[in-house]
């Protein structure tokens, strides 16, 4: 609901924007799936380990350099 609370603010409207989610469950479901996905990239990033190295551009896009 605070998700959705959030996103009606930007419209003219945002009870109505509101209760047509909550009248809509496929509207309702995709509001829902965008929360479970940031929540999963918040737990994500919490836990990750960034390691700061320089990489060339071939390896950076999986590229091998071509010798010949």
């Amino acid at each position: 609901r605070a998700r959705l609370e959030q996103m009606a603010a930007e419209y003219e409207s945002p009870e109505e924007f509101i209760r047509w989610h909550y009248a809509n469950p496929e509207k309702l479901s995709e509001v829902e799936s965008l929360v479970l996905e940031e929540k999963i990239v918040e737990d994500l990033l919490a836990t990750a380990e960034v390691v700061d190295r320089a990489v060339g551009f071939q390896e950076l896009l999986g590229m091998e350099p071509t010798t010949t």
